[in-house]
């Protein structure tokens, strides 16, 4: 059993690069993994990737600056599992993003 089973990841920026191998660190270690990135095609061929990886994995496109985008991605993580106690996120995106938060 990994040191994150039952945990869900949230990661932003996940689709490839550091983020992406954040996603698949935490899948090895048992978590639910959540990604996000602005374009659709690399959010599906991430997922893609890691569920050939074994991944139990969902994705999402967003951007950083829509608020509602943001929401919708944080609802969607609870979702993942009744069972989860906790959850980790990981922002991976450049600061001036953040701003008009």
């Amino acid at each position: 059993m990994g040191s994150l089973n039952n945990k869900i990841a949230v990661i932003t920026g996940g689709t490839c690069g550091l983020g992406l191998a954040i996603a698949q660190a935490y899948a090895r270690e048992g978590a639910a993994v959540v990604i996000a990135s602005r374009t659709i095609r690399s959010v599906e061929q991430a997922v893609q990737l890691l569920k050939q990886q074994g991944a139990q994995v969902d994705g999402r496109a967003y951007h950083v600056s829509d608020r509602a985008q943001v929401q919708a991605l944080a609802d969607r993580a609870p979702n993942r599992s009744k069972h989860c106690r906790s959850e980790l996120c990981h922002r991976l995106c450049p600061q001036r993003s953040m701003t008009s938060l």
